[in-house]
């Protein structure tokens, strides 16, 4: 594989170093090139060491790799990823490591300047005025996992079917203004060099409602109402307006149905040896509770 990969296939094998960065559905690797390498006129330029992703096993399951490759190079112009090298159609990339920048962990969330600098990112890229190739749709993403751990038999609990109904109806009252998104902000795909943030594996980007991604990254990393609070507020740059508060309230909830569901078809999948089933049975009830909060609004 390194053979047809550009830039790494000029370098002698024996000089580069190979070190595993895990990963959840992707494996990620440490490409290190030897200080002594022979320097070639295309690597004069690059940096030592550098990021390689090979896709998982069912990635072709839910990501679509030429909608990803275009909205990540836009990412990339806009400074909040890596720079790519390399990403061939199956999703193999190639990219520079952020040696400055280090991996969130759910830990991070509790610094209110983290959380200000996050913000920041969100800001810029649900401001650009390059709209991604494609739109996520939440409410799509929702019906076409539950079609397909139809078609799977798996066995969905009727709290969830339910949920999932309730939540769909909230949803179409959402205004569908849709800004250019991430859509998968967990602390692993966001790295912080103290300064800014960035954002890495793009293979679930789109155009979104913006609240989505503040959503989701609330709920993926167990933010507490305070916390979801000073990450709006650093959105906002100042009072949260209600209507948007509904929104994210709303997106939260979603979110939390949608990777349940995701969770179930990962674990019926195999292939791995995270418990996809508790996390996405922790995510229903996570999911009930908020529910009920929007209920009472």
């Amino acid at each position: 594989m390194i053979d047809e990969i550009p830039f790494l296939n000029k370098i002698p094998r024996r000089q580069l170093t190979f070190s595993p960065l895990g990963g959840l559905s992707n494996y990620n690797i440490l490409v290190s090139v030897a200080a002594d390498a022979p320097a070639s006129s295309v690597m004069l330029h690059l940096p030592d060491k550098f990021v390689l992703r090979l896709p998982g096993e069912d990635g072709h399951l839910f990501v679509n790799r030429a909608h990803e490759k275009h909205n990540a190079t836009i990412a990339e112009q806009l400074g909040l990823n890596s720079k790519i090298l390399y990403f061939s159609p199956e999703g193999v990339q190639l990219s520079h490591y952020l040696s400055t920048a280090t991996v969130l962990e759910r830990s991070s969330f509790s610094n209110n300047q983290q959380l200000s600098r996050i913000a920041t990112a969100f800001q810029k890229l649900h401001s650009s005025d390059q709209l991604f190739v494609n739109d996520f749709s939440p409410l799509d993403t929702l019906w076409k996992y539950l079609h397909q751990a139809e078609e799977m038999k798996i066995d969905l609990s009727p709290e969830l079917l339910d949920i999932c109904k309730k939540i769909t109806r909230r949803a179409r009252e959402i205004e569908k203004y849709m800004v250019p998104s991430h859509c998968d902000p967990v602390a692993g795909n966001l790295l912080d060099d103290g300064t800014k943030v960035y954002m890495i594996d793009w293979e679930y980007s789109g155009n979104a409602n913006p609240m989505w991604d503040l959503a989701y990254l609330a709920l993926t990393e167990e933010l507490s109402p305070e916390k979801q609070n000073v990450l709006l507020y650093h959105y906002f740059e100042g009072e949260i307006p209600e209507n948007q508060k509904y929104s994210f309230l709303v997106n939260f909830c979603l979110s939390g149905v949608i990777s349940a569901l995701w969770g179930f078809i990962r674990h019926d999948l195999g292939n791995s040896n995270f418990n996809y089933k508790h996390y996405a049975q922790s995510l229903v009830i996570k999911s009930q509770r908020q529910f009920e909060e929007i209920e009472a609004i």
